[in-house]
């Protein structure tokens, strides 16, 4: 049994799934509630590929992501006000338990990244296929503009 082939992307039909989703606001699911801190990342996160070509556990995993994103920022700023090394009761310098929070939550973030395909490689080399793919999709999406779709009909 072969794979259905993934439609061109200069197709009518690739044109067509991208133009359905172009007004479609991408939202976190309802079981991964998220943060005010979040948001922010959540909207640069959705905005990597088109809304066409989300699904819902990517979704799922760009949330968790955000979320992780964020503990990781307001984590590093405590840690920049502390310093990576503190004071024990006796006096002597130790690691502060919090670079090793840092250090896992970046592990976290670079975990969710690689599955959802955002790395450098992902994006630009190893799977020039799929590259290719996203950026004609967002070109499209981004020229499907409310008021601009007139000429796409006809």
């Amino acid at each position: 049994m072969t794979k259905p082939r993934k439609p061109r992307t200069d197709s009518t039909d690739n044109i067509l799934r991208v133009f359905a989703g172009a007004d479609t606001e991408i939202a976190p699911p309802d079981h991964v509630p998220m943060t005010d801190a979040a948001w922010p990342f959540w909207h640069s996160v959705t905005g990597e590929f088109a809304a066409a070509d989300w699904t819902p556990h990517a979704l799922e995993v760009a949330a968790l992501m955000c979320l992780d994103m964020a503990a990781l920022e307001a984590e590093q700023r405590t840690l920049r006000d502390e310093g990576s090394v503190l004071t024990n009761s006796a006096g002597n310098p130790i690691m502060n338990p919090r670079v090793r929070i840092v250090a896992g939550l970046i592990s976290r973030v670079l975990a969710c990244r690689r599955s959802l395909g955002l790395t450098a490689r992902a994006k630009a080399g190893g799977t020039q296929k799929v590259a290719h793919q996203r950026a004609a999709n967002l070109a499209i999406q981004q020229r499907l503009r409310p008021g601009d779709r007139s000429d796409l009909l006809a």
